[in-house]
């Protein structure tokens, strides 16, 4: 990821992936919107957000933190890959089969 988390915001990013892997994704959502806020650069932010979103069911929210992470770094692979995911579960299965080939061509280094 290109954005590093600032120090400032390191205590917020680590409990929220602290929440996040407890599957406390409302309060993770919370401190990853504090995250952006100090640096709305950090691509892992959005992605981890995107995340919890997707477990919440709000898919639609979830693609649009994904897009934002690839916005940022459209090098990362498992943003890609975690869109597709997210894009199969909305119905929309050509733009995801798009998302998951470009997740495998740059976790492949093409």
């Amino acid at each position: 990821m290109l954005a590093r988390v600032p120090v400032e915001a390191g205590p917020w990013y680590a409990q929220a992936n602290e929440l996040m892997n407890n599957g406390n994704y409302d309060q993770a959502v919370q401190l990853y919107d504090k995250v952006i806020g100090t640096s709305p650069t950090c691509a892992m932010a959005h992605h981890n957000k995107g995340n919890c979103l997707d477990q919440l069911g709000k898919l639609n929210d979830a693609v649009q933190c994904y897009d934002t992470a690839i916005e940022i770094d459209p090098y990362d692979a498992e943003s890609w890959f975690n869109k597709s995911i997210t894009l199969r579960k909305l119905g929309k299965p050509m733009d995801a089969s798009r998302c998951a080939e470009r997740a495998i061509d740059l976790a492949m280094g093409r």
